[in-house]
């Protein structure tokens, strides 16, 4: 896959050895031009208010001093929501990750991922906006193709479903909704069922890709 100019690139990760290897990489690999570094969220906000240009996308580290990758992530939505930015990091778990999409990440990356797996989200979310490999299975992505079957979702089921975007856990749902634990859970099933999912990551990206959710 090429492009008619490189696809620049704002990359922040303290782990220099990290940094830099991931630029040789992707530099071999695809039409990329990193065009600013920086070890933490506060060098990368500094840097990129002062360029003549803003990056095609933003490659962020979570776990940063001075300022982690999620609260630049927030600061540079809230200055620009347009701006393209890939989440890259290890902690890989539900909680950084539905928080990460809520604040509206483009993709999030493991910094396990194949090196072939990284330019390719670079790509798609220069070219379509998002890339969400591992949350997007195929039979999600059919439902979210289907749109009807949003309709078919009970008005519960829709409450759960915008409050498994927040940072609420199951039990604090079932306070919030005033009732029990156990009937959230039958709820949640039935989404996935639903839906063809099974992790409440999924769940997240389909309500962001529906609309039930809305970033801004």
């Amino acid at each position: 896959m090429q492009t008619p100019r490189p696809i620049t690139i704002a990359f922040a990760d303290d782990h220099i050895a990290v940094r830099k290897g991931l630029i040789e990489i992707i530099h071999k690999l695809g039409n990329f031009k990193v065009i600013m570094e920086a070890d933490n969220g506060k060098q990368f906000l500094e840097n990129f208010i002062l360029m003549d240009s803003s990056p095609d996308i933003c490659l962020l580290d979570i776990s940063m001093p001075e300022m982690n990758g999620y609260d630049t992530l927030k600061e540079i939505k809230g200055r620009h929501f347009e701006q393209k930015v890939i989440i890259y990091t290890m902690f890989n778990d539900s909680y950084n990750i539905i928080r990460c999409l809520r604040a509206g990440a483009n993709a999030f990356l493991p910094k396990n991922s194949h090196p072939e797996e990284i330019v390719k989200a670079l790509y798609t979310v220069y070219e379509k906006g998002s890339y969400y490999a591992d949350l997007m299975t195929p039979n999600l992505l059919k439902t979210i193709q289907n749109k009807y079957i949003a309709r078919d979702l009970s008005e519960k089921e829709k409450q759960v479903l915008k409050l498994c975007c927040s940072d609420l856990s199951y039990d604090e749902i079932a306070m919030e909704m005033k009732t029990t634990l156990h009937s959230i859970n039958g709820y949640r099933d039935k989404l996935f069922e639903k839906l063809g999912v099974n992790s409440r990551p999924m769940l997240v990206v389909y309500a962001i890709s529906m609309g039930i959710y809305v970033l801004r």
